[in-house]
């Protein structure tokens, strides 16, 4: 897990593990793979590098030069929640204990397999999903982002 303050919208470059994170505080891109920060930058006005009607901002590091489609706050959830392997994303509504071990209603997020029928509970949320979630177009790659962190899978 990685603390983003402030995070506002994420996507992966296309057919990558690449993922590239804006926030409040800046930009930055995480190999996904290697579960790494692999650039970073604080210019936290980032707004003639963001196209929010598009969901396109210009990427930094690696990937300079280059637009990324992302969303979750002010654009829509773009994240593929399929993969070719027939892994999905499911989530369903169930009683969970809080930190205060208090039982209250949550959503519950798990990766399940169409063909083979496996589940795996992800994570638990007591607020709601508030960001964006999903995989990468190859499939390797399972991120979930919330408005203070991302949380980063990988098959490695």
């Amino acid at each position: 897990m990685w603390a983003i303050g402030g995070l506002r919208e994420i996507g992966f470059k296309p057919n990558s593990d690449l993922l590239m994170v804006l926030s409040s505080q800046g930009r930055g891109v995480f190999d996904c793979i290697k579960d790494e920060k692999i650039a970073r930058d604080h210019f936290d006005y980032y707004a003639e590098k963001w196209d929010s009607d598009l969901g396109i901002v210009e990427g930094i590091g690696i990937l300079k030069n280059e637009n990324i489609k992302c969303g979750g706050f002010e654009a829509p959830d773009i994240l593929k929640k399929e993969t070719e392997d027939h892994w999905i994303i499911e989530i369903k509504s169930e009683i969970r204990p809080n930190w205060q071990q208090k039982e209250l209603k949550a959503d519950v997020m798990y990766l399940q397999n169409r063909k083979t029928k496996e589940s795996i509970e992800i994570a638990v949320f007591h607020y709601g999903i508030d960001r964006s979630y999903g995989f990468s177009d190859t499939g390797n790659s399972f991120v979930v982002g919330t408005a203070s962190d991302i949380t980063i899978w990988n098959r490695k």
